[in-house]
């Protein structure tokens, strides 16, 4: 559940530090993101993308992190081009992450489990494979069939590990993000 600042200073101050904080953590992620998708066509969706969507809420951690890239790349780039379906699909994952952590009620801590393993589950279907795979695929192997080019990047340059390393990150981090209230599993 999006936390909602409820009159105290402190919360109010960390609430608005957290959002400004936010496209500079994804900036800097998706740079990361960027110098390894054009090394290995390889792109990663950290954790602070998930928690971008979780505490600010799925619009503003959508736009948080889209425009953190884009403004990111416009400060410096590397000397990279521009891809813009790293930005997209890191807004995407910040906003399942919003939609699926503040939107679907639960009432045990197993409930909060099973909406990170969703947001998991859902950010690899559409993120990974849906903008990421297919966007390099298109630009850089169209004459390669979609399935052996997919099998290639999920199996063989291992996102599939990337991915099942920051789902186990999430859920080992859980708890603390509960006793923090960035994340309610009543949410």
């Amino acid at each position: 559940m999006v936390v909602k600042p409820s009159g105290s200073t402190t919360e109010l101050i960390w609430m608005q530090s957290s959002k400004a904080y936010s496209p500079m953590v994804c900036r800097e992620s998706g740079r990361i993101t960027s110098v390894r998708a054009v090394q290995s066509l390889n792109a990663q969706l950290p954790m602070e993308v998930t928690l971008a969507g979780i505490v600010i809420g799925p619009i503003f951690g959508f736009a948080a992190c889209f425009l953190g890239d884009l403004v990111g790349f416009l400060y410096n780039s590397y000397g990279y081009p521009y891809l813009p379906w790293i930005g997209l699909s890191l807004g995407l994952a910040a906003a399942i992450a919003g939609l699926v952590v503040g939107g679907i009620k639960t009432s045990t801590r197993g409930g909060l489990y099973a909406k990170l393993g969703l947001v998991c589950a859902l950010t690899f279907a559409l993120c990974t494979v849906g903008v990421n795979t297919t966007a390099f695929w298109l630009l850089y192997a169209p004459q390669v069939p979609f399935g052996r080019y997919f099998i290639s990047r999920i199996f063989i340059q291992g996102q599939i590990f990337n991915s099942l390393f920051n789902a186990a990150v999430l859920f080992i981090a859980a708890p603390a993000l509960e006793r923090l209230k960035l994340i309610r599993k009543n949410g």
